[in-house]
C-alpha cells in the first residue's frame, strides 16, 4: 500500500561488535492495473457480454462508456456501466468502442478500451437512419416477383415487423423478410434483412409516413453476402418532405440489389444521375 516502510540493516563482524542504519522506502499512489479483451465479434441486435480484468491494493470503483459508433446508431451505453462485467446491444452494423476505467480510492484512474465488431451476417441486410425526432419514416424492399409497392410482396411495418411472417417461398423461413427495427419517433435506425435471399432483384424505397417536422435527411446502407462491417453501398443523406408537403416528395425509390449465385450483389442507384428519384407515395409504382 501507499505509505512510508522503514527497513533496518544490521552488520556483526567476527568480534561480535555490530553496527546498523535504517532505510526509508516511500511506497506512493499507483493507478490500478486493468485489461480488457481488444475486441469482440458479435452482429447486431444480440446482446453482448465483455469482462475487463482490474487490480489494485485498494478499494476501486468502475466505469463503462460507450465512446464510439457507426453513424446513425441509437445503441444505449453499456448496462452495468459500474461493474468488471458489462453488456452491450449493437443496433446497426458496423464497430462500437467501449472504454472501462477503474478508479481506487487515491483517486488514480486505469483505462483500457474494448473494440466491439458488430458484423452484418445475413445475405441481404438494409439499414436506414434520419436526423429528425418526433418523425416516422419507413423503409421498404420489394421482392425480386413484386408488381407494385405496398403489397405482401413489399416488406414494410404493416407486414413485415416483429409478430408478423411474411411468406416470400423460395427456401421456407430462410428466405422471408425481416423488419427488426421500426421507429415511429425519430431518428432510427430501421434494418430490413433476409437470410437467404433467392436469387433476382430487390428494390430498396423509403416512405416518409408521419411526423412534425417538414424536412428529414435520410440514409441507407445496403450488406449482401459477406460478414462485414462495410456496407456495400451507402445512399444519402437525401432529403424528404413529410406529411405537411407530401404531395412534393415523400417515396424515395432508392437502389435495386441483384442478388447472385454464392449471395453475391450488384447495387445499382434508381437515381437519374445526381438526383435522386423521389415522388409522391400515391403514385409510386
Amino acid at each position: 500500500k501507499a505509505g512510508s516502510y522503514t527497513l533496518h540493516f544490521e552488520a556483526t563482524d567476527d568480534d561480535g561488535l555490530t553496527s546498523g542504519c535504517d532505510v526509508i522506502v516511500i511506497g506512493v499512489p499507483t493507478p490500478p492495473t486493468v485489461m480488457c479483451p481488444e475486441s469482440v465479434q458479435t452482429k447486431p441486435l444480440v446482446k453482448t457480454k465483455i469482462t475487463a480484468m482490474a487490480e489494485d491494493d485498494g478499494v476501486m470503483t468502475y466505469a463503462w462508456t460507450l465512446t464510439g459508433f457507426p453513424p446513425g446508431s441509437g445503441a444505449v451505453a453499456p448496462t452495468p456501466a459500474n461493474q468488471t462485467v458489462t453488456a452491450v446491444t449493437p443496433d446497426l452494423a458496423g464497430e462500437y468502442m467501449l472504454q472501462f476505467a477503474a478508479t481506487d480510492n487515491d483517486g488514480n484512474v486505469a483505462t483500457c478500451e474494448t473494440l466491439v465488431r458488430a458484423l452484418a451476417t445475413e445475405g441481404l441486410r438494409v439499414e436506414m437512419y434520419w436526423d429528425t425526432g418526433l418523425t416516422d419514416l419507413d423503409l421498404h424492399l420489394l421482392s425480386p416477383d413484386a408488381t407494385r409497392w405496398f403489397s405482401d410482396l413489399d416488406c414494410y411495418y404493416a407486414n413485415c415487423a416483429a409478430g408478423f411472417t411474411l411468406e416470400w417461398e423460395a427456401f421456407g423461413p430462410e428466405d422471408n423478410p425481416h423488419l427488426d427495427l421500426d421507429d415511429t419517433n425519430g431518428f432510427g435506425p430501421e434494418n430490413v434483412n433476409i437470410d437467404r435471399p433467392a436469387e433476382g432483384t430487390y428494390r430498396i424505397g423509403v416512405h416518409a409516413f408521419n411526423g412534425r417536422r417538414a424536412d428529414s435527411k435520410v440514409t441507407v446502407s445496403i450488406y449482401c453476402g459477406a460478414e462485414s462491417t462495410e456496407p456495400a453501398a451507402t445512399f444519402g443523406p437525401v432529403t424528404l418532405s413529410g406529411p405537411r408537403q407530401q404531395s412534393l416528395n415523400d417515396f424515395w425509390r432508392v437502389a435495386d440489389v441483384k442478388i447472385m449465385a454464392g449471395n453475391t450483389c450488384i447495387v445499382t442507384s434508381l437515381a437519374a444521375g445526381a438526383v435522386p428519384n423521389i415522388s409522391p407515395a400515391f403514385e409510386v409504382q
